[in-house]
């Protein structure tokens, strides 16, 4: 074999290894591993104890596998997902790492996923307590995938990609994540544009987001078995944020997909639609933790504790003449430059800007946790 031979082998060998190496997604880690974390905020915005939120979602959704039997005759099932829940929160605490602490709570209907030919799933509203832990999100607003807050899992394509300086109207970013249904998760790749500001409301912006969608299902199918289900399809969506206050106001996303349902020897085809709307309805501010804390902000009970009187801090060794014991029985006093307010219960609830996104009449709009309660003045040591 020539040296020139032996050149061509080797290139066709490292061709041959690239082309897998796409193939398995190990060239992008992304392309197979969306975002893990769920976005519950806009980047930028300023977290503030007894701040609240509450969301509205509404998802539906609408799967059909269509095969052939044994005999030939072409055979279909659907499945239909309809979801209507509400997500709310209050901030409990700030955690050392600047992320809040939240008190959740959520209100959904009765609705399972069916499949044809079973009836509607049933939409008795159902008000779910709040957790016993209180999830902690990190600095931008960001906490792991599922849970009670889990539906706002949609908006995670928009709000993990958005940057604290919002984009210039017409200057377009792509984003990734996977939108959460009770099939599966649904990969979005989006590419998202600043359209204008909204209406007369010069703090609100819209942005419209177009891309495809991805889908690697498995599915047990009657008839046919466990189904592996791939395919792709596009998405649009339309987004309204509220620039002072850093908040998502709203969202639309719509998306189709369709592609091959195998099993083993036998190949059929899925058809998608989706359709989810989030709408916020309630939001009060809180008030901002004091630059100068350091560490944890307790949360509602354990405000107003009082100091208790140092044991340790005497020296056992003999006094100078000209000195004594400071007293411990004077007032407290806060830490230099320490806020000497304490902290109200609530701010008085923000009216929010009209964005052209419906609520359904029936909707249930789960009420949040109630804020911590006023921070007692701390007199004398017990």
């Amino acid at each position: 074999m020539t040296a020139q031979t032996k050149t061509q082998v080797r290139a066709a060998g490292c061709i041959a290894v690239l082309l897998a190496l796409l193939a398995a997604g190990v060239a992008n880690p992304d392309s197979q591993n969306p975002a893990q974390k769920t976005y519950y905020y806009v980047a930028g915005h300023v977290f503030g104890i007894g701040e609240q939120q509450v969301y509205v979602v509404q998802r539906t959704a609408t799967l059909t596998v269509r095969y052939r039997d044994a005999g030939g005759s072409l055979q279909s099932q659907t499945f239909r997902q309809a979801d209507r829940d509400s997500v709310a929160w209050t901030i409990e605490g700030i955690a050392s790492g600047g992320g809040p602490i939240l008190g959740v709570s959520t209100a959904a209907p009765v609705s399972t996923a069916s499949a044809s030919p079973s009836p509607s799933p049933t939409m008795n509203a159902v008000a779910t307590p709040s957790p016993q832990s209180s999830p902690t999100l990190d600095a931008l607003g960001a906490g792991g995938a599922g849970g009670p807050m889990g539906a706002l899992g949609a908006a995670t394509f928009l709000l993990a990609s958005l940057p604290a300086d919002m984009p210039d109207i017409g200057k377009p970013w792509f984003s990734k994540s996977a939108l959460p249904l009770r099939f599966g998760a649904l990969t979005l790749e989006m590419n998202n544009m600043v359209d204008q500001p909204a209406g007369n409301q010069g703090t609100v912006v819209q942005i419209s987001s177009t891309g495809g969608c991805e889908l690697q299902w498995k599915l047990r199918v009657k008839g046919f078995g466990a189904a592996s289900l791939r395919g792709g399809g596009g998405a649009t969506s339309q987004s309204f944020v509220e620039t002072q206050n850093r908040l998502l106001l709203g969202m639309t996303v719509s998306a189709f997909s369709h592609g091959n349902a195998k099993m083993k020897d036998r190949t059929g085809s899925y058809s998608l639609d989706v359709s989810v709307a989030i709408k916020l309805v309630h939001y009060v501010p809180g008030i901002p933790v004091y630059a100068g804390t350091v560490g944890f902000v307790p949360a509602s009970a354990y405000l107003g504790n009082t100091m208790a009187p140092d044991t340790s801090i005497y020296s056992t060794a003999e006094p100078r003449p000209v000195t004594s014991p400071a007293a411990t029985n004077t007032e407290f006093i806060p830490p230099p430059m320490a806020p000497v307010t304490p902290y109200p219960s609530a701010l008085p609830e923000v009216s929010l800007p009209p964005i052209p996104i419906p609520q359904s009449s029936d909707q249930p709009v789960a009420s949040p946790p109630a804020p911590p309660t006023p921070t007692p003045t701390p007199s004398r040591y017990p």
